[in-house]
């Protein structure tokens, strides 16, 4: 028997091999298992199993593994007039399309982002032909997100970052609490970032929190992009 389970970023494994032919009884309106365990059995299933488990968990964490999920054809596009960023940190990666392409990406991690004049864009393909999802916000309040993860395929604007580190290896990252790379490649990161006439090409992004106030989604066929 295989349970799964996840507990905040901790992910926990129980594996056991009953023995055939115990008995199972109702013990308080629980059921409880009566036997022993073969611990021969129970070495040759937990210890490879856990090993290949504790690896694919922890490359998820890390974002080596790629995003969460399966992406979509369509790239999503941003634009600002500003954005500010706290600390950041940033290392290469990849995501996964529904063909099982492997789409190589700059795995962004930020604690926390605002942005002024902000427009964030997607091109939908539906039956009846290409149709643009729009949403715009952050006018008179900036936009803030927080945790916000990127896999990016563009930036542009002009960018000043503070306290940069450039090729550090990715293992080695601690700007962003939790974050970080495979050992030996490429990482980046910084205690903070400005970046005006903000434009951003990304394949996916998450966050634990994106607030637009004063937002404004439209959907239209062959609609304008954020750029």
């Amino acid at each position: 028997m295989v349970v799964f389970a996840r507990t905040g970023r901790e992910f926990m494994i129980f594996v056991g091999v009953v023995r055939r032919g115990n008995r199972a009884r109702v013990d308080g309106g629980r059921m409880r298992v009566e036997g022993r365990v073969r611990w021969t059995r129970f070495a040759l299933v937990f210890v490879p199993g856990a090993l290949v488990m504790a690896l694919l968990v922890d490359g998820i964490l890390r974002g080596a593994i790629g995003a969460a999920f399966i992406v979509a054809d369509g790239r999503i596009k941003a634009s600002a007039a500003e954005v500010r960023q706290g600390p950041f940190a940033s290392y290469g990666g990849f995501v996964v399309n529904h063909a099982g392409e492997h789409i190589p990406v700059l795995v962004n991690k930020i604690s926390h982002i605002t942005a002024i004049d902000f427009c964030q864009s997607v091109i939908m393909h539906t039956p009846i032909g290409p149709v643009t999802l729009r949403a715009t916000g952050g006018h008179d309040r900036p936009v803030t997100a927080r945790n916000l993860t990127t896999y990016e395929a563009m930036l542009a604007g002009d960018v000043t970052y503070f306290d940069l580190e450039v090729n550090r290896d990715a293992a080695t990252l601690d700007a962003v609490p939790g974050f970080t790379g495979p050992p030996g490649d490429f990482g980046q990161q910084g205690s903070s970032g400005v970046v005006r006439n903000f434009r951003e090409v990304n394949w996916a992004v998450t966050a634990d929190m994106f607030s637009i106030p004063d937002a404004k989604v439209t959907v239209r066929r062959n609609g304008p992009e954020c750029f």
